[in-house]
C-alpha cells in the first residue's frame, strides 16, 4: 500500500513540474543559532567537524541535525500544507480501500 501511495505522489509531483531540492549536510554555528529553539532539545547530540585532514578548522561546522534547520525559514507554510494534503489523501485512500473491502463482503 505504501509503495502505491509513494508512486502516486511521485507521479503527481513530477507532473506538476516540482523539482527535487537538496540541502547542505554541513551548517555553520550561526545557522544553528538562528534555529536555537528548534536545536535546543538535541544540542548535546550535534556532531561538529573540527578538523580537515590534519588541519584544525578556524570555524567548526555542524553536521546538520535535521532538515528543518535549513528548510523551515523558507518552507514552513508549504510543508504544513503539503502534510495536510498528504494526510487527506491517505484518509481518502483508506476509505476507498475500506469501501472496496465492504463491497466485496456484502
Amino acid at each position: 500500500m505504501w509503495e502505491i501511495i509513494q508512486r502516486w505522489f511521485d507521479d503527481n509531483i513530477k507532473e506538476a513540474g516540482v523539482e527535487n531540492a537538496y540541502f547542505p549536510l554541513f551548517v555553520t554555528e550561526e545557522a544553528l543559532k538562528a534555529e536555537k529553539d528548534h536545536v535546543e532539545g538535541f544540542a548535546a547530540e550535534v556532531a561538529w567537524v573540527t578538523k580537515s585532514g590534519d588541519t584544525e578548522m578556524e570555524r567548526p561546522i555542524a553536521i546538520r541535525p535535521t532538515s528543518e534547520t535549513v528548510m523551515y525559514p523558507y518552507y514552513a507554510q508549504v510543508l504544513l500544507v503539503l502534510l495536510l494534503f498528504c494526510y487527506c489523501l491517505l484518509l481518502l485512500f483508506c476509505y476507498c480501500l475500506l469501501f472496496s473491502i465492504l463491497k466485496q463482503l456484502l
